[in-house]
């Protein structure tokens, strides 16, 4: 998908956006940086139960938003909340390497751990996709979740 397309995709979904603020202070992935050039936020589903909300760039680190202290685990150390969902956090791994954008389902009981459960996209790209393909019905990454 290009990133045109990235955007083309939140202005005709149901998305309320806020201009963009400028960008992270860390590396992010090219798609979220289009996004942050486009926008500073993002809630898709604003009606519905369940919208989710792109956070601003102003990135808060995961272990702080989550467990509400530094775990000082390497595993984790990059993980940024990114997207919000009533008392769900996803998070992205800004760490450089194999992993790097991968979005991660940070719930407390959870966190902070990467596994094929826990994760939820490979890139910003598919998680917009996925949250736009949920309608705000679900949390689409719980199995049976309505």
């Amino acid at each position: 998908m290009s990133l045109t397309k990235i955007v083309d995709i939140i202005e005709n979904s149901d998305c309320v956006t806020v201009p963009s603020t400028g960008f992270p202070t860390k590396p992010v992935p090219n798609d979220l940086a289009e996004f942050y050039k486009n926008y500073s936020s993002a809630i898709f589903y604003p009606r519905e139960h369940y919208s989710f909300t792109i956070q601003p760039p102003e990135l808060e680190r995961s272990d702080f938003v989550v467990m509400k202290e530094d775990l000082e685990d390497p595993d984790s150390a990059n993980w940024y909340a990114l997207v919000r969902c009533e008392d769900q956090i996803i998070s992205i791994d800004l760490t450089q390497g194999p992993h790097f954008g991968y979005c991660y389902d940070s719930f407390w009981d959870s966190y902070p751990t990467a596994d094929e459960s826990t994760l939820i996209a490979k890139s910003f790209t598919e998680l917009i996709e996925k949250i736009i393909a949920s309608g705000g019905k679900n949390l689409f990454w719980i199995p049976n979740h309505t």
